[in-house]
């Protein structure tokens, strides 16, 4: 059994580099997610598309990881990177190796324009790992195109669905009707550009 992502704001955690080697600051990074404890948020969203996750090694997204879990104890949502089952499925035993309990959501990207793949790969990644599943749609990311109709068919067809990340433009148009058909929170996204209007159609604060 799974639980929807709560309302509030979750903080997307930017990855910070230190100096021309570009290593992960994880002192830095311990102070950004502090900082947003402090302020009060949900939770957080680590290794995203905005935390440059795909450009990151294994060994520097466990950096990642290890530095924000000892240093606040807010649940998680953590990104993965792949679109194929397998990778991702392994990407996710090591988020949920160093998060445990704390992990909120695995954010998984759409990987299929056709709903029946989408749904058949992220429900083999909630039976391999017991993860919730935000499910991100972010066709800039992973040029993968799907119409929101199919998306909702797909969201429809994961029992572990626990919110969908809508980022395909206009973003509002999207969450209007994904809002409409879905159970799970679904949020904006794209930095805020269609914040307001996300909002107006049904998304809950991020």
């Amino acid at each position: 059994m799974v639980d929807n992502l709560s309302s509030g704001v979750w903080g997307v955690v930017a990855t910070p580099f230190l100096g021309p080697s570009l290593e992960v600051d994880e002192t830095s990074l311990s102070r950004l997610v502090k900082h947003y404890e402090g302020i009060g948020v949900t939770g957080l969203t680590v290794l995203g598309v905005f935390g440059e996750a795909a450009r990151l090694s294994g060994e520097e997204r466990r950096t990642v990881l290890e530095a924000v879990a000892a240093s606040v104890e807010l649940p998680l949502v953590v990104g993965v990177t792949g679109l194929a089952t397998a990778p991702v499925i392994e990407e996710a035993r090591q988020v949920r190796e160093v998060v445990g309990d704390r992990l909120a959501g695995l954010m998984v990207q759409v990987n299929s324009p056709d709903p029946r793949v989408v749904a058949a790969h992220l429900n083999a990644v909630h039976d391999a790992t017991g993860a919730g599943i935000v499910v991100q749609d972010y066709p800039e990311a992973s040029k993968v195109a799907i119409r929101p109709a199919d998306l909702v068919r797909a969201v429809q067809a994961v029992p572990s669905a626990v919110g969908v990340k809508a980022e395909a433009p206009p973003t509002p148009a999207a969450v209007a009707v994904l809002t409409a058909q879905l159970d799970v929170p679904v949020f904006g996204g794209l930095g805020g550009l269609g914040l307001l209007d996300e909002l107006a159609a049904g998304a809950p604060t991020r």
